[in-house]
C-alpha cells in the first residue's frame, strides 16, 4: 500500500509541477500583452486557443481527486496550482473586453 501512495504522490507532484510551469508561462506571455496594450478581440483564433489551453490546465486539475490529493499530502500545492491558472484565466478575461471597457450592463 506504501507504494501506490508513494507513486501517486510521484504522479501528482509530476503533474502539478508541469500544471505550474504552464500557468507560469502563460501568465508571462498574458502580461506582455497586456504590457504591450494588446486586446484579443482582433485575434479571435489566438484568444480560442488561450482560452482552450486554460480550460485544458483547469480540466487537468480537476481530475485530481481531492481524495487522492489529500493522500498524497498535496492539497496545498493543488490549491496553488488551481490559483495560478485562475489568474491566468482572469488575465485572459482582461484582454479580452471590449474597447469600451467591459460587458453592457443592465442586459437580461
Amino acid at each position: 500500500m506504501a507504494d501506490v501512495v508513494v507513486l501517486k504522490h510521484v504522479r501528482l507532484t509530476r503533474a502539478l509541477l508541469a500544471i505550474e510551469m504552464a500557468a507560469a508561462s502563460l501568465d508571462g506571455e498574458l502580461v506582455a500583452l497586456r504590457t504591450a496594450g494588446g486586446l484579443l478581440g482582433d485575434y479571435a483564433e489566438e484568444a480560442t486557443l488561450l482560452r482552450t489551453y486554460v480550460r485544458t490546465l483547469r480540466v487537468l486539475l480537476q481530475a485530481m481527486t481531492p481524495d487522492e490529493v489529500d493522500e498524497a499530502g498535496l492539497s496545498e500545492r493543488h490549491a496553488l496550482a488551481e490559483a495560478a491558472v485562475g489568474r491566468c484565466a482572469a488575465a485572459l478575461r482582461v484582454l479580452d473586453l471590449p474597447v469600451g471597457g467591459g460587458p453592457v450592463s443592465g442586459t437580461a
